[in-house]
């Protein structure tokens, strides 16, 4: 079941655990908003479990990085991806960020391309996304754009969604519970569904986003509260500043 075709799994008849599975084979283009600046790792980990595994190029804008936090390798593993086969590019500005995920969009071989930008990024045009679109469908790329504290602009993307962090439920024994998001489906050519809401977690053993109803993730109360991130300006070796790239293995 391609993502563009997701139903309601509580309609009559539906299983209880139905599952969302990754991105079809490329050759489109997704946008994912983050629903407030606070969400913005909701939203890229989102992306990174639709996205099926291979060599995945994720060029992020500095800002993005200095937000959010550093990249954290044992994290991608636990997403269904081989953190050795993840190219990390860290550059200063949309315009960079854009132009680096359009080559790598247009380079066969590289299974998808994550474009991480935070704010209202102007280089992101109409024109700008219809060019990420012609690449990826000449190379078969699979291909997402992340937006982190921006509000949605005209773009010739497929599909756009709206990302929220949900509180994990807490598992047996009192480990911790698997991440949870709500899901809108805020614009979709060929769908009628605009609008409709879904409430997901990933399930870390079957590596994929299972349905689960409102009131179950809301059930009990999260097990760990909220923090304050990590800065990235701490030795972290993780960390590169802009320009640079990061790759494991």
């Amino acid at each position: 079941m391609p993502l563009t075709s997701i139903h309601n799994p509580y309609a009559p008849g539906a299983e209880e655990s139905a599952s969302v599975e990754r991105f079809p084979s490329g050759g489109a283009l997704h946008e994912i908003f983050a629903a407030r600046a606070a969400d913005a790792t909701a939203a890229t980990c989102f992306a990174l479990g639709l996205v099926k595994p291979g060599r995945v190029l994720w060029v992020r804008q500095e800002l993005a990085q200095l937000e959010s936090g550093a990249l954290y390798a044992p994290g991608l593993a636990t997403l269904g991806h081989d953190p050795s086969q993840v190219v990390f590019l860290v550059l200063r500005d949309a315009q960079s960020v854009l132009q680096a995920g359009l080559e790598a969009a247009r380079t066969k071989g590289i299974s998808a391309v994550l474009i991480e930008l935070w704010g209202a990024a102007k280089p992101y045009t109409l024109t700008a996304s219809r060019k990420l679109i012609l690449a990826a469908k000449a190379s078969g790329t699979q291909l997402c754009v992340i937006h982190h504290a921006a509000t949605p602009a005209p773009s010739a993307a497929e599909a756009r969604w709206q990302v929220k962090r949900l509180p994990s439920r807490v598992m047996a024994g009192h480990a911790p519970g698997w991440p949870a998001f709500e899901v809108t489906l805020l614009r979709h050519r060929s769908s009628a569904r605009m609008g409709q809401v879904w409430c997901v977690e990933w399930n870390h053993e079957k590596r994929c986003f299972e349905f689960r109803k409102e009131h179950a993730l809301l059930s009990t109360p999260p097990l760990f509260k909220p923090v304050v991130s990590l800065p990235v300006f701490r030795k972290i070796p993780l960390y590169r500043a802009a320009g640079s790239a990061l790759r494991f293995g």
